[in-house]
């Protein structure tokens, strides 16, 4: 679909849940790097009630540390900096996520988000 199309649509159909993997469009979208999708997704209020997460409580900021979409973890970020402390069922944080898959670039982020990562 293009994103152009998505403020097209009624903004529930923006909030669905994947049934095997509970991955909102958010997640797919953070996953996969799609940076105008997560523009779009975030202007539309994707995320201003409940911050998504999956079957495993990831939301979708932790996809963008793991795979390292740098771009799309500090667009979230701004938008929703106390999400930076959100753990998954494990306990992990992004944090968590950039150290475990050597997101040396997450790591050094600070201020810019809104929030410091390293206390």
């Amino acid at each position: 679909m293009r994103v152009e199309k998505l403020s097209q649509r009624p903004r529930y159909s923006l909030i669905n849940y994947d049934s095997v993997n509970g991955w909102s469009s958010l997640h797919y979208a953070a996953r996969f790097n799609l940076i105008e999708m997560v523009d779009t997704l975030l202007e539309l209020g994707h995320d201003d009630r409940v911050i998504s997460r999956d079957l495993e409580s990831n939301t979708p900021m932790m996809l963008a540390c793991q795979y390292g979409h740098t771009e799309v973890f500090m667009r979230i970020a701004k938008k929703y900096p106390n999400s930076l402390d959100s753990r998954n069922k494990k306990g992990w944080t992004c944090l968590f996520f950039a150290a475990r898959y050597l997101r040396t670039d997450m790591l050094t982020v600070r201020g810019s988000c809104g929030k410091v990562l390293f206390r």
